[in-house]
């Protein structure tokens, strides 16, 4: 039986992401479309690379050359999770404002991965914060996303 190696299907993915968002930056004035339509450009040869290379790996699999294993449900658990955690934090972002947001993420990752020392947690937060705020904020009067709370 012929199976296509996973790689295909994430190349031809990505093609059609870039499409579509390609197609989207039609809406944007002809100055601000200019970088999305480039890195979008960029984005789908590299879908299509990787879409070839995954043909050739099928074609090197099949004729049993290769033995590689596909990704599997607890391979991919740890970069789902984190991908949900992140998602949690744009739409958190929405409602609660971008430090409230971004103080609970990054306390949240760090007790993900294990950092235990409240000393550690605490000086990151308060650090990074300060420093988006100094740069972002003050010095560069970009406005952050706000929520509810401030």
């Amino acid at each position: 039986m012929r199976r296509l190696h996973q790689d295909v299907f994430i190349g031809v993915g990505i093609l059609i992401f870039s499409i579509i968002f390609y197609l989207k930056t039609g809406t944007m004035p002809s100055g601000a479309a200019t970088f999305p339509k480039v890195i979008l450009t960029t984005f789908g040869l590299f879908g299509i690379g990787i879409a070839l290379f995954g043909l050739k790996k099928s074609k090197y699999k099949n004729e049993g050359v290769i033995d590689e294993d596909e990704l599997d449900i607890p391979t991919i658990k740890l970069p789902m999770f984190s991908l949900s955690i992140v998602i949690g934090y744009v739409i958190l972002m929405t409602l609660l404002g971008f430090f409230v947001s971004t103080s609970i993420f990054v306390i949240g990752f760090m007790i993900f991965y294990k950092i235990k020392s409240i000393i550690a947690i605490s000086l990151t937060v308060v650090s990074l914060n300060l420093f988006i705020y100094l740069l972002f904020v003050y010095q560069l009067n970009v406005r952050l996303p706000q929520g509810i709370l401030f």
